[in-house]
């Protein structure tokens, strides 16, 4: 079918995936019932051995089946470093940049808050606010205009 885009939902999360991803990655499809779940790796072995009886109930797609270009939506679950979620870490900086850029487009016309702590997404702020720990304890608010600091 020639002009169709096929959109693409897609949950994952970290490599030798463990029960705490899988029942996040489950989850998560609660919120996103169209969305594909796809490990980025092979799930450890007591995942493995769940999976083989309870395949029927939570399908999983591998990686290789899954058209990166016609991905639109992406939930990571279970991470912190993007370099634990193997073939879809190219796919997450891309997604970064693409919501940074707009969230800056956004952002002309409506006041936008987002809470962070990936670096892409800081480097297009206008503002940029922070708690920090002065002493044990204690808490201090801090901000920047980012434009008129450089």
């Amino acid at each position: 079918m020639k002009g169709v885009f096929w959109v693409m939902h897609l949950i994952t999360g970290h490599l030798d995936t463990d029960f705490d991803s899988l029942a996040s990655m489950v989850a998560v499809q609660k919120l996103y019932p169209d969305a594909v779940i796809c490990p980025p790796g092979s799930p450890d072995r007591k995942v493995k051995d769940f999976m083989s009886r309870h395949a029927h109930q939570w399908p999983l797609s591998k990686p290789k089946r899954i058209p990166l270009d016609q991905v639109t939506l992406m939930v990571v679950v279970d991470t912190r470093n993007r370099q634990r979620i193997g073939p879809f870490a190219a796919l997450d900086e891309y997604n970064l940049i693409r919501f940074a850029d707009l969230a800056k487009e956004y952002s002309q016309t409506i006041q936008l808050i987002v809470m962070t702590h990936r670096r892409t997404t800081m480097e297009r702020a206008d503002l940029i606010y922070g708690v920090t720990m002065v002493e044990p304890g204690s808490s201090k608010i801090v901000g920047i205009d980012v434009e008129n600091y450089l």
